[in-house]
């Protein structure tokens, strides 16, 4: 065997060997291979709810936010949203009281159509985020960290 032929041949075992081994090393855990639902909020799951794309609203400078979020009740019994907290606001009042969750059904929260709940005393600004508590009548409480603080142009243009 030739001094260059030795060269190539070390040089292509060494390149299998980096390939094989970065491939293996990522296993059933890598971040290709977990599924996620992409949205601008925060996801979670509680009992027999799944709770989607929740985000706070509100201007820069305002001490009010709008809260928007999505319930799904995948369980074969209604249950009823009885409570938020956001962190650094006043207690969250809902005006409607407990918003009911039936089976099967996609719920939605904030905006034109839904319900609205409105967080006053907020402290943070857009850009910045806060924990949001969900209390369910059933389920039980949900805490979300990292709820993002949007503006509202940044909803509406899908940002």
């Amino acid at each position: 065997m030739t001094r260059l032929s030795r060269r190539t041949a070390a040089l292509g075992l060494a390149v299998a060997v980096t390939l094989a081994g970065s491939g293996c090393s990522a296993g059933f855990d890598a971040q290709t291979n977990q599924s996620y639902t992409p949205s601008n909020g925060q996801m979670g799951r509680v009992g027999d709810l799944k709770v989607r794309s929740v985000l706070l609203v509100a201007s820069e400078g305002s001490a009010v936010a709008e809260l928007l979020a999505g319930f799904v009740n995948i369980g074969t019994v209604g249950d009823r949203l009885v409570g938020v907290q956001v962190q650094d606001a006043d207690p969250v009042d809902l005006p409607d009281g407990p918003l009911t969750i039936e089976p099967g059904v996609n719920v939605l929260v904030g905006g034109p159509d839904g319900p609205r709940v409105f967080v006053r005393g907020l402290t943070r600004q857009p850009g910045q985020q806060a924990t949001v508590r969900l209390e369910f009548e059933r389920s039980g409480i949900l805490d979300l960290d990292g709820v993002l603080i949007q503006e509202p142009s940044a909803v509406q243009a899908g940002g």
